[in-house]
């Protein structure tokens, strides 16, 4: 199968570079090329493409618009192609808020010819055309299934979980003790995936610093972006934001994010734990490694919330946790950029509330605290 590409970029010597690279690519071919953000939209509405190498920075309309406009109207894979991924951090998360796929510094040309991070490039092209190609995995049987759900960033090769554990940026006092052995603290656990950065940063700005429950965010994205990533969402969150480490427990009203290559679980002592396994699953981290690993500790409790995304991550897991006693969220499909994920979750049984991004962490905070529903 051929994917074609549609090259945005307003300046033609770069363009034709991005043209030259795509089509030396295997398996891929030039769509189109637009020179701004409105003719993308409308080259997007008339000859869609498989996946859109997005510029962000071009006059009469920016990346950034064209992209919401584009996943708006006709959605596609978006990866975002940017001179300076760094230099445009507040752009390239917007971006990725509205439903774009990733981010990747254009490639630099070299007198020689030679295009200096074209292997990077090639490698997210690559994994953005294997997500758009991944068959959906077969739906549970329905006796399996609940009750019927109600209606500019660095790169740091080296971004390990255990590297990032100083990454700790967010508003708050000290964090609270840590939990003691098995997961007996409630527990907010949050998967999300294709435009989920913006909501992530909407669910916790509407959460309290009182909060009387670990979180732990499962967000679908490089993790060359982490420490940027935590910076930017710990500027919209009232309680700290941390990256999940290695031997670290949940703690009360501290956000711990799971980003990197390996999937992330509670271990029998409810500790973090890493690990590749299972290899079959095209996603790490992924978030129904976490939720069946919580699902699987007696004192397990807490609220479970599935965010927009592509694919059907988090939908098995959740169902294990509704089972266990969890109460079960999901953003709806009005304010999701793709609703895939939450729609999964909601076919499964999985899910007991449906709800718009905006009244998600009010709602998160009442069951939480325990009010009457």
């Amino acid at each position: 199968m051929t994917t074609r590409i549609g090259i945005v970029n307003d300046v033609a010597l770069i363009a034709e570079a991005l043209r030259r690279i795509v089509a030396d690519t295997p398996g891929c071919t030039v769509a189109w090329i637009a020179k701004d953000g409105v003719e993308a939209v409308r080259m997007a509405r008339t000859d869609a493409a498989d996946v859109i190498l997005m510029d962000l920075v071009m006059p009469v309309m920016d990346g950034v618009e064209a992209t919401r406009r584009i996943m708006r109207e006709s959605p596609c894979a978006i990866l975002v192609v940017t001179a300076t991924v760094t230099g445009n951090l507040k752009m390239v998360f917007e971006a990725l808020g509205h439903g774009a796929l990733d981010a990747v510094q254009t490639p630099r040309f070299q007198r020689d010819g030679d295009h200096d991070g074209t292997a990077e490039f090639r490698r997210k092209l690559a994994t953005v055309s294997r997500l758009i190609a991944a068959p959906p995995r077969p739906a549970r049987p329905a006796a399996a299934r609940a009750a019927p759900a109600a209606p500019g960033l660095p790169a740091m090769p080296d971004a390990t979980p255990d590297v990032l554990r100083a990454a700790v940026v967010g508003r708050g006092s000290t964090p609270a003790a840590a939990l003691p052995a098995g997961p007996t603290l409630p527990l907010l656990l949050i998967g999300a995936s294709t435009g989920g950065p913006q909501a992530v940063s909407k669910l916790l700005a509407g959460l309290s610093p009182d909060l009387p429950a670990g979180v732990v965010v499962v967000q679908h994205l490089d993790a060359r972006f982490a420490p940027s990533f935590l910076a930017w969402l710990g500027q919209h969150s009232p309680l700290p934001v941390v990256a999940a480490a290695r031997g670290d427990r949940p703690r009360p009203g501290v956000v711990a994010v799971a980003i990197g290559e390996e999937h992330v679980r509670l271990d029998p002592l409810g500790a973090f734990a890493f690990s590749l396994e299972p290899e079959n699953v095209l996603i790490r981290p992924s978030a129904d490694v976490l939720f069946e690993s919580v699902a699987a500790h007696p004192g397990a409790n807490g609220v479970a919330v599935i965010l927009t995304g592509m694919g059907r991550d988090g939908a098995r897991g959740m169902l294990a946790l509704r089972r266990k006693g969890f109460r079960t969220l999901a953003q709806d499909a009005a304010t999701s950029v793709i609703h895939g994920m939450p729609s999964a979750a909601a076919a499964a049984g999985a899910v007991m509330e449906m709800l718009p991004i905006d009244r998600m962490g009010s709602r998160v905070m009442e069951l939480l605290r325990g009010r009457p529903t």
